[in-house]
C-alpha cells in the first residue's frame, strides 16, 4: 500500500522539478558586454572638450580622478567642478585607452526673461545680418561697418558658452554659418576697396608731382612756340625745351602728361590771345622771361650748375 502510494508521489515531483528547471534556463541573449563609461557624440566647436583632443566616439571612463559611469554622472561632475579648472579625463578610443587634460570652460546659465532676452539678442543680430543683402560687393560704407560690429559682438557672445537651450543652438548654428560664409567675403571687398584707395593715393600724388615738374615748363613752351612765331631766335630755345621735356615725361604715364598738356593748354587759350594782341616789347619781355624760367627749371632738374643768368638775350 505504502509502495503504491510513494511512487506516484515521487513521479510527479520529478516531473515538476524538470519543468521549473528549463523554464528558468531560458532567456534572451545579444552577445555584448557592456562598459561603464560616457560616450561622446558630438563635439563643440572651440570648446575645452576638442582643445583636449576628445572626439566623438570617444567613451569617457574618468574625470578628474573619479570613475564615469554614465553620461548622467559625467554632467554632475562637471557640473561640480570649479570653472577654470585642469582636469585629466581618461577616454577609450577603438579599444585603446588613454588621457588628456582639459581646462573647464563657462556656459551661460539662464531662464526666464534672461533667458527670453538672450533668445531676443540673436533674433536680432540674424535679422540685421539679412537686412544687408546676400552682396557684400553691392554693400556701402555703413552697411560694411554693421557687419564687423555684429561680428566682433558675436565673437564676444563666443567667449562663454550658449546656456542649454534649442531656441538658443538653432539662432546660435545660424549666426555661426551666415559669419562663416560672408566674413572671408567682406575680407575680401575690404581688401579691394583698400587696394583702389592705395592706387587713388598713389595717383593723385603722381599727378601733383607732374604738374609740379612738368606744369610751370609746358606754360614756358606754349609761351616759346607764341615767341618763335614772332622772333625766330627763340625756336631754339624752344626745340630745346621740348626735347628736355620729351625725356623728363618718360617717368610720368603717358595718359598723365596728356591730361596735364590738354589741361594747360585749355587755360593757356586766354593768355594765348592776349600775347598775340601784345607789342613787340612787351611780348619780347614775356619770352625773355619764359625763356629764363625754363632754363631754371632745366638747371634745377639737371642739377647742372650754370655761370651767369641764364638765356641772357645775348644769346639768342
Amino acid at each position: 500500500m505504502k509502495c503504491t502510494l510513494v511512487a506516484p508521489i515521487l513521479l510527479i515531483f520529478a516531473s515538476h522539478q524538470a519543468t521549473a528547471q528549463d523554464d528558468s534556463s531560458k532567456r534572451a541573449y545579444l552577445g555584448v558586454q557592456l562598459q561603464a563609461g560616457a560616450l561622446v557624440g558630438d563635439v563643440n566647436n572651440s570648446g575645452p572638450a576638442q582643445a583636449a583632443g576628445i572626439e566623438p566616439g570617444d567613451l569617457i571612463v574618468r574625470f578628474d580622478g573619479k570613475e564615469i559611469k554614465s553620461s548622467d554622472e559625467l554632467s554632475q561632475t562637471v557640473d561640480a567642478t570649479p570653472i577654470g579648472k585642469e582636469v585629466v579625463i581618461g577616454v577609450i578610443r577603438s579599444g585603446r585607452e588613454g588621457s588628456t587634460t582639459a581646462k573647464l570652460g563657462e556656459r551661460l546659465a539662464l531662464s526666464g526673461a534672461a533667458l527670453d532676452e538672450y533668445r531676443q539678442n540673436l533674433a536680432e543680430m540674424l535679422q540685421l545680418l539679412s537686412s544687408l543683402g546676400t552682396s557684400p560687393q553691392t554693400w556701402n560704407e555703413p552697411e560694411m561697418r554693421k557687419f564687423s560690429e555684429l561680428f566682433e559682438h558675436f565673437e564676444e557672445l563666443k567667449k562663454t558658452v550658449p546656456p542649454e537651450d534649442r531656441v538658443v543652438e538653432n539662432l546660435w548654428r545660424q549666426l555661426e554659418r551666415e559669419f562663416r560664409i560672408y566674413k572671408p567675403l567682406v575680407d575680401n571687398v575690404r581688401r579691394e576697396k583698400e587696394a583702389r584707395a592705395a592706387q587713388r593715393d598713389q595717383s593723385t600724388g603722381l599727378e601733383q608731382r607732374i604738374d609740379e615738374e612738368l606744369g610751370p615748363l609746358y606754360v614756358d613752351y606754349m609761351t616759346l612756340q607764341v615767341c618763335a612765331g614772332r622772333f625766330q631766335q627763340f625756336d631754339d630755345v624752344r626745340a630745346g625745351l621740348r626735347e628736355f621735356l620729351r625725356n623728363k615725361e618718360v617717368a610720368f604715364p603717358r595718359e598723365l602728361a596728356d591730361k596735364l598738356w590738354n589741361a594747360i593748354a585749355m587755360k593757356f587759350q586766354k593768355i594765348e590771345a592776349a600775347l598775340e594782341r601784345a607789342g613787340t616789347v612787351q611780348l619780347y619781355r614775356e619770352c625773355e622771361q619764359a625763356s629764363k624760367q625754363a632754363a631754371a627749371f632745366m638747371m634745377l632738374a639737371t642739377s647742372e650748375p650754370t655761370s651767369g643768368p641764364p638765356l641772357r638775350r645775348k644769346d639768342f
